[in-house]
């Protein structure tokens, strides 16, 4: 396992705090990870719908289960690894990646190899969709950034796939 320091923002104070990045997760990190989260997503996502949130404005990953993308670990092992971003003692967001078996779909690079990102989510208290007031702000974009330096890492150039979910584009092409 790697750990070092990153910087996400605290939207309580406006200013960046330090959290950890952890790597190399095992499969009972994730399934830690899914507990952290499982509840307050579920209560989140219902309280929208009794505030009623149109049903496309409900978040297209509500249904995830980390716990079950652990066995992904196991498939494959050498090519799919796992990160996350801890502070205040619970996980803030987590990534998954695949390093082969994907490869770029647009000119120039066409054809050649990229890390493709499986999944990445922010911890529901952080997701905008989800809350008003989110208590960390950057986590997701400082997920795909680690992603890009594994890329770069890997001598893929920084080249990264991903199919987004549809309410997730406007993140992808405007802040990533």
């Amino acid at each position: 396992m790697s750990i070092r320091t990153v910087r996400i923002r605290d939207n309580s104070t406006g200013k960046l705090k330090d959290a950890t990045l952890r790597s190399e997760l095992v499969p009972l990190d994730l399934v830690r990870i899914e507990g952290e989260w499982k509840d307050t997503r579920l209560e989140l996502v219902k309280k929208r719908i009794e505030n009623g949130v149109r049903p496309e404005d409900i978040p297209q990953h509500w249904h995830w289960d980390w716990s079950k993308k652990a066995l992904l670990l196991t498939e494959g092992s050498l090519f799919r690894a796992s990160f996350c971003i801890e502070c205040d003692g619970q996980t803030q967001g987590a990534l998954m990646f695949t390093t082969a078996g994907h490869y770029a779909e647009l000119e120039p690079d066409r054809g050649r190899d990229l890390v493709y990102v499986d999944f990445i989510e922010t911890a529901p208290w952080n997701a905008k969709i989800l809350t008003d007031e989110p208590r960390y702000g950057g986590v997701g974009t400082r997920l795909i950034k680690e992603a890009v330096l594994i890329s770069m890492d890997r001598e893929f150039r920084g080249r990264l796939g991903l199919r987004a979910l549809r309410q997730s584009v406007p993140f992808y092409e405007g802040v990533c």
